[in-house]
């Protein structure tokens, strides 16, 4: 388990190294068999965190775009987003990736996007993904960031996130910051050092 190190299956395999892929192939089966009851029930958990295969490469190179925090790829991946929402309205990180890239296009160095607009625009589409899936981080983080510039009500949608999501780097950066202009140093640099 990533969050917390914990070991969560393990088995030992004593054989004579005569053939080794025989061995290899009784690993792979024994990891695949215990895989599959786990990855199985993640998948039927939450129907929203699902959708088309062609939908998701869409989602896929949106978030591509999106990660070059620039204008020109900010926009291109507004385009994309908006085709992934159209598209399948309740795919809940869809949702959240929306009111992501809006959001940064509202940023000084991203976009034109009037803050306020931004708002306007990307809240109810963070919402919706915290509806569609309360238990992802995706759609709470969306929400926090929203709300970076108005540190108090951003913290209670990133620490969600955090807690929902601890592996994220954009979630314990946002976080980290969103303390330090709180002051609660304390809290910032824990975020910082899993950051």
């Amino acid at each position: 388990e990533t969050a917390s190190g914990r070991q969560l299956w393990g088995q030992e395999y004593q054989r004579q190294l005569s053939n080794i892929f025989a061995v290899q192939d009784d690993i792979g089966r024994a990891v695949a068999e215990q895989l599959r009851g786990s990855l199985s029930a993640g998948a039927t958990r939450d129907r929203h965190q699902v959708t088309k295969p062609e939908i998701y490469a869409i989602y896929l190179d949106a978030r591509a775009q999106m990660r070059e925090r620039r204008q020109a790829p900010l926009e291109e991946a507004y385009r994309l987003v908006r085709q992934v929402v159209a598209a399948d309205p309740d795919y809940a990180p869809g949702r959240a990736l929306l009111a992501e890239v809006i959001s940064l296009l509202s940023y000084d160095n991203y976009g034109k996007l009037p803050p306020d607009r931004a708002l306007e625009l990307a809240k109810p589409h963070a919402l919706a993904a915290i509806r569609l899936s309360p238990n992802a981080a995706e759609g709470h983080a969306a929400l926090g960031l929203l709300f970076l510039d108005r540190p108090r009500e951003a913290i209670g949608p990133l620490r969600r996130a955090a807690e929902l999501g601890p592996a994220s780097g954009e979630v314990r950066l946002w976080l980290a910051s969103t303390n330090s202009l709180l002051g609660n140093l304390d809290a910032a640099v824990r975020h910082y050092r899993a950051l």
